[in-house]
């Protein structure tokens, strides 16, 4: 659920990231396609990250973080209009999907049973993607009726909005893996009884 609602967010600012470098930053499609690019290679150091923090412990801590971060650095394409300012909020969200992303994937490989992952995937992808061209048709009607920066600044807020509910679930706080979770005695089981 959470997903899907951070995607309605997240599709309304990158779906129109050509309004905002040529209305915003006055920039050229060279500048578009920088601030594309920088997202993307932001993925890699986040993902990378996960092991070295041991984020699978706290996936849930992590997602409520990655939600407030991102939602902060969306709110920074508006509060500082410069190139470089929009690379680093780029790169920022980029880094933080990275994390986030990969962090939940794997924890959700240890907890869920291998006969339960293609369940669990199949509605986790329905309700995270469902959600996208919601996103895309507000985004667009948002900026026809207002502006760029008004809709990045919903975005953004509303993305800072969900971290702050989401603390009220003990349930995602306390979601992660550990040695002792109860999948990991199962893996652990069927590894001893394998030839």
């Amino acid at each position: 659920m959470t997903a899907g609602v951070s995607n309605v967010f997240f599709t309304m600012t990158l779906g129109f990231v050509v309004v905002y470098s040529s209305e915003v930053l006055r920039g050229s499609a060279t500048v578009y396609g920088v601030l594309l690019a920088i997202v993307s290679l932001g993925f890699a150091p986040g993902a990378l990250a996960v092991s070295r923090f041991g984020a699978i412990r706290w996936a849930g801590k992590a997602w409520i973080a990655g939600c407030a971060v991102s939602g902060a650095a969306t709110l920074g394409f508006v509060y500082f209009p410069d190139a470089l300012a929009a690379y680093l909020c780029a790169f920022s969200i980029g880094s933080v999907l990275g994390f986030t992303n990969t962090t939940w994937l794997t924890t959700v490989q240890l907890n869920v049973p291998g006969e339960m992952q293609g369940r669990y995937f199949g509605v986790d992808q329905l309700g995270s993607f469902a959600t996208i061209p919601l996103g895309q048709i507000l985004g667009g009607y948002i900026i026809g009726v207002y502006s760029v920066q008004f809709l990045y600044t919903l975005s953004g807020a509303g993305m800072l909005a969900l971290s702050f509910a989401c603390l009220f679930s003990p349930s995602l706080r306390g979601w992660g893996y550990t040695q002792s979770s109860p999948r990991a005695d199962v893996t652990a089981a069927a590894a001893a009884a394998s030839p």
